[in-house]
């Protein structure tokens, strides 16, 4: 078999597997997972802020050196309130993510009241709808939001695990095909 197949196909089985394993400690410990990835989170944000402040004092003066200091301070505040407190910190998240929600779903109905053709208006209608209440529910239910976050993820990174461990398998079983026809 050629060893570029064998390569990428082991990758794709490999990065299936771990993906799946992802996704079912994501669905079967929602919170627990979602508060580790927000201390994650929040020491990246920590190392990224320090960085940014380091960065800053090399900076020549103006927007860059500003853009830099202000990055830092916010890197290393949110990195602090996230690693002190992750619940709440992940509780923010989903709201932020949630207010966001709402603004695009908004968006999305006044974009096609606004529209006088190109297709269907009422399926932008209808998306920024279910924007809408996604947005309602995160903001109004953050720790619902959280689990609901952490549930989704488990459950994209479980379709896209079987998604690659059946791709990886694939192209192994064509790759010995493709060998045993070439001998």
């Amino acid at each position: 078999m050629d060893p570029i197949v064998r390569r990428s196909s082991t990758a794709l089985i490999v990065s299936g597997v771990l993906a799946i394993v992802f996704g079912v400690v994501l669905l079967a410990w929602p919170l627990s997972s979602a508060i580790t990835l927000m201390i994650l989170l929040g020491a990246y944000a920590l190392v990224d802020g320090i960085f940014a402040l380091v960065t800053s004092f090399n900076a020549p003066r103006g927007a860059l050196r500003g853009y830099l200091i202000f990055s830092g301070i916010l890197g290393i505040l949110a990195g602090i309130f996230a690693l002190i407190n992750p619940a709440i910190g992940a509780a923010a998240f989903v709201w932020v993510l949630g207010v966001w929600l709402l603004i695009r779903g908004v968006t999305e109905i006044v974009s096609a009241v606004q529209r006088r053709s190109g297709g269907p208006r009422w399926l932008l209608v209808v998306g920024g709808i279910l924007w809408i209440v996604a947005g309602g529910i995160f903001v109004f239910n953050p720790a619902g939001g959280v689990v609901a976050f952490a549930v989704l993820i488990g459950i994209l990174a479980l379709g896209w695990g079987l998604l690659s461990l059946v791709a990886g398998i694939a192209l192994r079983v064509a790759g010995k095909r493709s060998a045993r026809a070439a001998s």
